[in-house]
């Protein structure tokens, strides 16, 4: 049995620490793709800032934009009956500086012989999508040809290269960026895109850190400086502009994980959550069984134990009920006398035994009651210390009285109290292995009284003084059994103390015997008719 329970939790232990391995990686990915989103949110921002440049750059300068064209086709007349190829040449040089826009155009027609190439290889090397004839029946049908490229609907025309290029040249280009305007519009696109961490930017002209990808991916895109503490991105407000230095807007998030541990917040309360659930339950699950183990245990010593406790008076008594059944057994008043007064003592130890184990049943029930009465607490003590003495004395020790507290009165329950301190009184004598002497010694303060009982027994030693109090516990004595019990005895008296609304400890050291004080408030409010004497 004990070695399934411990297969079964170890084997609830592994699985608990899987999910908890399994639950953690998880937590980890689910950050990396949000520091991933992250990163291409702020990418898209910086982007976005680059297209609306317009709004926060200002300065005067002079911008020149000059377009160049380069078209060429191969033309050949379709009335002809021999291959006449010739190259139709078309450039346009326009510029636009501020407004004032003005174009130039060239035209040439070069025969295709001028070239030295053979016209069967010409053909045959033109692209598929070349080599096919277009014969258009207008010049608005045939697209990405400039008008002047075709001069008659009989040539049969096949577009060879068509090239454009844009550059644009500032003049006295001296920028200046108005910040605020920048951080207002940095707040927005980052907002808009969904982030509202912390941020700080700065503007730089180089960037000495930043290295290209495999992907040789442009200056004018964001960057992550991945070597700093913090998270890093920069982008060229100005990419387009390959005339002047580069403005490059370097944005950093000092605390990027703690934002984005934030979002996933709900997360990881609910993880914690599941995973403090797992631990508590395989803990109580533990616990409990190893409880259920041991009030097994508890309960096999407890059986035990009160079949031999019980034995004892039925058997004294099945003997006493032989003696008066038995003819042939001579009989004398004296004889009869004695035999009916053992039997009569182990009717009443029986019953005792017996009364214990239903007391200690309805101790643990709501409906045991408490009568309070205002008592006299000295004068119960006295009486227990005159019932005992001679007790004691027999055994050759002694017993004495303390009485120091100033005000001994205090609601109790007469009977059950009395149980309590006759309980302690008779463990001290029977625990003990030498000549008992036992000193009960009595104090108050303005919240109660206290009772000391001290002796020189046997002592108990400091792991088992938190489980004497328990049910059907006895401090382990080997093979040993002098002193017969349940173990109910302290479990009574500390269960009565707190009826009371009090507390018991225990000071105590092997060999140097024990010390239990008991602690009574004076006025327990617990019941409306109870005598105002003491």
């Amino acid at each position: 049995m004990n070695k399934n329970i411990y297969i079964v939790a170890t084997l609830l232990a592994l699985a608990i620490i899987a999910l908890m391995s399994i639950q953690i990686y998880s937590i980890h990915e689910d950050f990396k793709i949000k520091e991933e989103k992250f990163s291409h949110q702020v990418q898209e921002a910086l982007i976005n800032i680059t297209k609306k440049s317009n709004k926060f750059i200002e300065g005067n300068f002079v911008v020149k934009k000059i377009n160049y064209r380069s078209q060429g086709v191969t033309v050949q007349n379709k009335n002809q009956q021999t291959e006449d190829y010739r190259i139709r040449l078309f450039e346009e040089l326009s510029t636009d500086s501020n407004g004032y826009i003005s174009s130039k155009y060239i035209h040439k027609e070069i025969p295709l012989d001028s070239f030295h190439i053979k016209k069967a290889l010409f053909k045959s090397n033109l692209p598929v999508s070349l080599n096919s004839t277009i014969v258009p029946k207008s010049k608005q049908e045939v697209k990405n040809i400039h008008p002047e490229m075709i001069k008659s609907s009989n040539e049969i025309v096949n577009d060879v290269f068509d090239e454009s290029i844009s550059i644009n040249i500032y003049n006295n280009f001296s920028p200046k960026i108005d910040t605020v305007k920048l951080d207002s519009l940095l707040k927005l696109e980052l907002q808009q895109v969904g982030i509202n961490a912390r941020y700080c930017y700065d503007l730089k002209s180089s960037l000495p850190y930043i290295s290209l990808n495999k992907n040789n991916i442009s200056d004018n895109l964001p960057h992550t400086n991945e070597d700093a503490d913090y998270a890093e991105y920069s982008i060229n407000l100005l990419p387009s502009n390959v005339f002047v230095a580069p403005t490059y807007l370097t944005l950093k998030f000092p605390h990027q994980k703690r934002y984005i541990l934030r979002e996933m917040l709900s997360l990881l309360i609910i993880s914690i959550f599941i995973l403090i659930v797992l631990v508590g339950s395989y803990i109580y699950f533990l616990s409990t069984i190893f409880q259920q183990k041991k009030l097994s245990d508890i309960k096999n010593d407890f059986v035990n134990n009160m079949t031999h406790e019980l034995k004892t008076p039925i058997a004294t008594i099945n003997l006493g009920i032989q003696f008066f059944s038995d003819k042939n057994i001579q009989k004398t008043p004296e004889a009869e006398e004695r035999t009916l007064k053992i039997m009569a003592n182990e009717v009443k130890r029986l019953h005792q035994l017996v009364e214990s184990i239903l007391t200690s049943a309805t101790l643990e029930k709501a409906e045991f009651k408490i009568k309070f009465s205002k008592e006299n607490i000295h004068k119960i003590i006295s009486d227990l210390v005159q019932n005992t003495r001679l007790i004691v004395e027999n055994k050759g020790g002694s017993i004495e009285a303390h009485l120091n507290a100033e005000n001994p009165c205090a609601e109790i329950d007469k009977t059950h109290f009395t149980n309590v301190l006759n309980n302690l009184i008779d463990n001290a004598i029977k625990y003990c292995d030498q000549n008992p002497q036992i000193v009960i010694s009595t104090h108050s303060d303005q919240k109660g009284i206290y009772i000391s009982i001290k002796d020189n027994g046997i002592g108990i030693p400091k792991e088992h003084q938190k489980k004497i109090f328990e049910k059907f516990y006895r401090v382990p004595t080997g093979n040993t059994h002098n002193v017969k019990g349940f173990g109910l005895g302290l479990f009574y008296v500390k269960r009565i103390i707190e009826l009371h609304r009090g507390h018991i400890s225990l000071k105590s050291d092997p060999n140097k015997g024990s010390e239990f004080t008991i602690f009574i408030p004076f006025s327990q409010k617990l019941s409306e008719n109870y005598s105002n004497k003491c």
